[in-house]
C-alpha cells in the first residue's frame, strides 16, 4: 500500500476529493436507504391491511438489514472525515453508569440469538456525569456490535472496566475478550488497514467498522488495540479520555 508524502494531500493512498466523491455517493445511498425503511415501518403499521407475524419477522430482519448499511455509510463517511481532519466533535455530560446499563442490556439482547454469554465487570462506585465525545456510546456501539458476531456461537464475551487516573486526566479503560478464531498480531493490526481489508476480507471489523471504532478512538484522544487471546480468540483493549470532576 503507497503511503502518502508530506507534501501530496492523500489520506493512505486515497485523495481527500476521492474521499468526499465517496461520501457524496454514500448521502444519496442513504437517502434511498432511509425511504426504503419509512415503507416497511409503513407496511408494519398496517397501511396495505394487516401483517402476519411471518411477514413481520420478515419485514423486522429486512429493516435491521437496512439500518446495519445506514451504520455502516455513516461510519464510513465519518471515518474518512477523521483521517483528514475535518471531523467536528463537542464534549458533552456522560454518565459512565448510565452508559454500561444501557450497553449491557443491549449486548446480551443481540447475544442471545447466538447463545453468546455475556459478562460486565463494572467497579463499585463508577464517577457521575463526565464531559466525553458524544461518539463514546456510538463508538461501543458499533465495537460491540462487532464482536458479537465474532464471538463464536455459545462462546463467551467479558467486559472489564475501570477508571484509571486521576485528577485532570482520567480515562475509562476496557479491556473485553471474546472467545472465538484466535489470529495472530500482524493479522489482527491487518484490521486496520482499509485496503488489506478489501483484499483479505477478514471477519473480525469487516466492513470498516473497527477502523471507525479506532478513529473515533483516537479522535477523542484514546486509543483501541487489539491482540491475540491465547488459546481463547481475541482480546480489545480500550481507552477512552474523561474529564477532570
Amino acid at each position: 500500500m503507497r503511503r502518502p508524502d508530506p507534501d501530496d494531500p492523500s489520506i493512505e493512498g486515497v485523495t481527500a476529493p476521492e474521499n468526499r466523491l465517496i461520501n457524496h455517493f454514500f448521502h444519496d445511498f442513504k437517502g434511498g436507504l432511509s425511504t426504503v425503511i419509512m415503507s416497511m415501518d409503513a407496511l408494519r403499521d398496517g397501511i396495505a391491511g394487516p401483517v402476519t407475524e411471518g411477514q413481520d419477522r420478515w419485514l423486522d430482519k429486512t429493516e435491521r438489514n437496512c439500518q446495519n448499511l445506514v451504520s455502516l455509510i455513516d461510519d464510513f463517511r465519518d471515518l474518512t472525515r477523521m483521517e483528514d481532519g475535518s471531523y467536528a466533535h463537542e464534549v458533552e455530560p456522560v454518565d459512565p453508569t448510565a452508559v454500561f446499563e444501557r450497553l449491557s442490556t443491549r449486548v446480551a439482547e443481540e447475544a442471545a440469538r447466538r447463545r453468546i454469554r455475556t459478562t460486565f465487570d463494572l467497579p463499585d462506585g463508577l464517577p457521575g456525569p463526565r464531559a466525553a465525545s458524544p461518539l463514546v456510546p456510538r463508538l461501543l456501539d458499533r465495537l460491540y456490535a462487532v464482536l458479537v458476531d465474532c464471538t463464536r456461537t455459545a462462546g463467551v464475551l467479558t467486559t472489564t472496566v475501570h477508571i484509571q487516573g486521576t485528577g485532570e486526566r482520567p480515562e475509562l479503560v476496557m479491556t473485553i475478550e471474546s472467545e472465538g478464531v484466535e489470529c495472530d498480531a500482524t493479522t489482527l493490526e491487518s484490521v486496520f488497514d482499509k485496503f488489506a481489508q478489501a483484499g483479505a476480507g477478514l471477519q473480525l471489523g469487516r466492513g470498516y467498522t473497527m477502523l471507525f471504532c479506532r478513529a473515533a478512538a483516537r479522535t477523542i484522544g484514546g486509543d483501541l488495540r487489539l491482540s491475540p487471546w491465547p488459546g481463547h480468540g481475541t482480546r480489545v483493549d480500550l481507552r477512552l479520555p474523561l474529564a477532570a470532576q
